[in-house]
């Protein structure tokens, strides 16, 4: 039976040995021809299995090996139409206003005071670290803060008493400054002069009334006496006269040098009441102001280091993650929450280099949601990262948005959507129109060369390509196909 079979099969092989390739060249007789001496060679064989049957009825028959089948290869037409490269993903509505929060020192958490869900208002302290040393440091260091400021608000109205009483001080005396300028001393040297004049013109008419007696020969004695008497009286006077006159002089003089050194000693009181002025300008001893300054300076640091044990809410919002539990422990800087102001939301996507490298901002989109089957929306990428886009402009940010966003064409509060929800976008890349196209499993690739097969007749030839556009379905054919051929797939 062994023998049988292995006849069987050499005559299988001869027969495939025979039959010549595709490629060469066989007359239709030859080939018929071939196949009749084939068919009787398995007819006698299959008679010469039934005689051995009979002889051995006890052995079973065997079960023959049926020939292989080639199952058909895929064959496609190159086609014209439209191709369109378009990158799916999914997108996630999200708060234009969302940020994370996190405790800038580590520690242990005493107490949180707010839960995931609550809607709290800016600045509120949501949770906050075992800081009571750091608290009793802070309430001693405001005490020596406000021991400075009520020393330094002392010396200040002190300051600012003596400040109005140097201002009054200076404007007394300016007025007695004035005062002393606008009243000079009184003179009286004219009268006095004056009276020097006419003792001159007496003892002048004195001498003219002794002489003019002198030429008078008749003149009696005792007249000339009395006129030389009158000419000695008359000096006598002029002498009076004119001591006056120089006493005079000289008390004038006097007074003239007593008013200029008034008039010195009030512009020293000026220049004093100034002085003093300008000493309290410079305002209160600069120990004092040294000392407030250093108090508030350690009132800052310990505040910001108790701010930075409090986790507190940036703007008005919906805590949206919060895992903060007192008692346990928490890292410096690692985020802990979430608050985000859901009233604002866009739509968003986290993409890999590899998807933002292929898409600029500005191109088309559509938006599909599970929730509204059928419904597209449609949109732009508005922004992408940086550097794929100008999101961030290059600028180095401690939590740079690594997201990209899509604008609708319609307003997103009047589409239903809200956040949380996602959303399947689909971008196109690139789009050709009125051109030719393969399905991708047409392309054949090897060693980098893109080539496909190409049936003419009966026989396959490998033709190169070049592709355009390449989509998900299609691939556009740039070179090296025409419209309405047959190329076989693998």
């Amino acid at each position: 039976m062994r023998v049988v079979s292995s006849m069987w099969v050499r005559a299988h092989s001869i027969f495939r040995q025979k039959t010549p390739a595709s490629g060469e060249n066989m007359n239709k007789g030859e080939v018929d021809s071939m196949k009749w001496r084939v068919f009787a060679g398995v007819v006698m064989l299959s008679l010469l299995v039934v005689a051995c049957s009979s002889r051995a009825g006890d052995e079973p028959t065997p079960t023959p090996i049926p020939t292989s089948v080639v199952p058909d290869k895929p064959t496609y037409e190159v086609q014209r139409g439209t191709v369109e490269q378009l990158e799916e993903f999914t997108a996630r509505v999200s708060p234009i206003k969302e940020e994370a929060l996190y405790f800038k020192k580590g520690g242990y958490v005493e107490v949180a005071y707010a839960d995931r869900g609550d809607w709290v208002e800016e600045g509120t302290i949501l949770a906050e670290l075992e800081v009571e040393d750091l608290q009793n440091e802070v309430a001693l260091t405001e005490l020596d803060l406000d021991t400075a400021n009520q020393q330094l608000q002392a010396a200040q109205d002190s300051l600012e008493k003596q400040m109005y009483t140097a201002q009054m001080n200076l404007q007394a005396a300016e007025l007695r400054l004035k005062r002393a300028q606008e009243s000079p001393p009184l003179s009286n040297l004219t009268s006095v002069k004056l009276a020097v004049q006419r003792a001159e013109e007496n003892l002048q008419k004195a001498d003219i009334a002794y002489k003019e007696a002198l030429d008078r020969p008749w003149e009696p004695q005792r007249v000339r006496d009395s006129l030389l008497e009158n000419i000695t009286n008359a000096k006598r006077a002029l002498e009076e006269a004119q001591a006056r006159y120089d006493e005079a002089v000289a008390q004038e003089a006097q007074q003239r040098k007593t008013h200029e050194s008034d008039l010195t000693l009030l512009e020293l009181d000026v220049e004093k009441a100034q002085q003093e002025i300008a000493w309290l300008e410079r305002g209160v001893d600069s120990s004092l102001t040294q000392r407030v300054e250093s108090a508030q300076l350690k009132v800052d640091r310990l505040e910001a280091q108790l701010k930075s044990s409090q986790l507190i809410a940036p703007f008005d919002g919906e805590l949206t993650s919060f895992t903060v539990i007192p008692g346990n422990a928490v890292d410096a800087r690692k985020n802990v929450a979430v608050i985000a102001d859901p009233s604002v939301v866009e739509i968003t996507a986290d993409l890999t280099g590899d998807q933002m490298s292929i898409m600029e901002e500005g191109m088309p989109c559509e938006v599909t949601w599970s929730k509204r089957p059928g419904e597209v929306f449609t949109g732009i990428i508005q922004l992408l990262p940086y550097p794929y886009g100008t999101g961030g402009g290059g600028v180095r940010v401690e939590n740079p948005d690594e997201r990209t966003h899509l604008l609708l064409d319609t307003d997103i509060q009047e589409t239903g959507l809200a956040a949380g929800d996602l959303v399947k976008a689909t971008v196109l890349i690139e789009r050709s129109e009125d051109t030719l196209w393969l399905p991708p499993a047409a392309i054949r690739t090897f060693e980098g060369r893109r080539f496909v097969m190409v049936r003419v007749g009966d026989r396959l030839q490998k033709v190169d390509v070049k592709l355009g556009v390449e989509g998900q379905d299609r691939v556009e054919i740039l070179e090296g196909l025409e419209e309405g051929q047959i190329i076989e797939g693998l």
